[in-house]
């Protein structure tokens, strides 16, 4: 039980061999940004998910940082995203002074609704200088950052398509994704350039941590030199040769991760058989339904998700105050982003459906503590 909750919405498993990877650590001396931890996670990470290289920072938002600045995002640009999402990752773009470009809501795979994504760009675009160019503000559109909502994978083989032909770069948001797959590759290594989370709610946690992975040496080199405040290598003096950023994770909270990746695929088991414990328990049940894995991919089920098939509002924050009165955690989802202080006023497409689904998706306990048989 945390703060009152019986049961918490996501609350990190620890055990023993955590403490000892702490402890090893702590003894080590080498507990921040230098260290043989840091290294060894990231061949973990990368091993699991067949990126060819990992780069590990501080958190997910330091990750998808990163992950624009190299793949080219610049001041002025737009970037396309789902405004279902967690608003690191308009921030993110916004730390480059680029500027959002909202998409709609796929309702089978909660990722971005790539038919309505390609209506609107075919509206909205020319090509000046070879670049795709939004007419409406005179904007180069750089990238398109789906968005792998709860462990779901988005539509990624449309989502390439489109984005080839408009010439925008993928920039992968996987920070709920460890361990999720499509068409039998791991989410977040299929863009150019993807990131994964490891915060403390995550299926794993290094405590607050991030990993970029790419198959791109150029990107990998320059996300590492940048996230090690652009140091040059081999030199004794500190000499720095651009602005570059502190967002190294240090050994310690590596550590940890080096001892939650070694139960990543038990975790991932067990949220396999909740999202079916809750399937069951609800199949009976009008008008509420589980998001599950569409074909050929296959989900994490970071945070179970149900729908309320009712547009009446009142029934939705009813279900989640009793809930909530009932020491059960659990969580809309979030306010769409283009409706966030902010964020008002950003470019967006006809979002309609994902303010419909804020009006009725609910997440309810997950990760490994949750025994429904209990």
């Amino acid at each position: 039980m945390l703060g009152g909750i019986e049961y918490s919405l996501h609350e990190p498993l620890f055990d023993q061999s955590d403490i000892s990877y702490l402890s090893d650590c702590i003894k080590s001396t080498y507990v921040s940004s230098v260290g043989p931890y840091v290294t060894e996670f990231e061949g973990e990470v990368s091993k699991i998910t067949g990126a060819k290289y990992a780069i590990a920072t501080t958190n997910g938002t330091a990750a998808l940082h990163l992950a624009l600045k190299v793949a080219g995002v610049t001041s002025g640009d737009e970037v396309l995203l789902p405004t279902s999402t967690f608003v690191a990752s308009a921030n993110a773009i916004a730390y480059l002074h680029a500027y959002p470009n909202f998409l709609d809501t796929n309702e089978i795979n909660l990722g971005i609704d790539v038919e309505k994504m390609s209506t609107y760009l075919k509206r909205i675009t020319t090509y000046k200088d070879g670049h795709c160019i939004n007419k409406n503000t005179g904007n180069k559109i750089s990238a398109v950052m789906p968005v792998h909502l709860f462990g779901l994978a988005g539509d990624m083989n449309d989502i390439i398509q489109v984005a080839q032909h408009y010439e925008l770069k993928v920039i992968e948001d996987a920070s709920e994704a460890l361990g999720s797959t499509y068409f039998q590759k791991h989410l977040g290594t299929i863009g150019d350039i993807g990131v994964l989370s490891f915060n403390g709610n995550k299926i794993i946690t290094t405590g607050g941590g991030g990993m970029i992975l790419t198959n791109n040496p150029e990107y990998a080199e320059m996300c590492k030199h940048l996230s090690t405040t652009a140091k040059v290598p081999g030199t004794f003096a500190s000499e720095h040769d651009q602005v570059g950023y502190n967002y190294r994770l240090p050994n310690l909270n590596a550590a940890l991760g080096l001892a939650q990746i070694k139960k990543l695929d038990g975790y991932v088991n067990k949220n396999r058989e909740l999202n079916r414990a809750y399937g069951k328990a609800l199949y009976n049940i009008d008008k509420c339904s589980i998001f599950t894995a569409q074909t050929n991919s296959t989900s994490n089920y970071w945070l179970q998700t149900i729908r309320l098939n009712v547009e009446n509002k009142n029934i939705h924050k009813q279900l989640v105050d009793e809930l909530t009165n009932m020491r059960i955690g659990c969580r809309p989802l979030w306010a769409p982003l283009h409706l966030q202080k902010p964020y008002i006023g950003s470019e967006q497409a006809d979002l309609s459906k994902a303010c419909e689904l804020q009006r009725q998706l609910i997440c309810l306990p997950s990760g490994p503590k949750v025994n429904l048989g209990e």
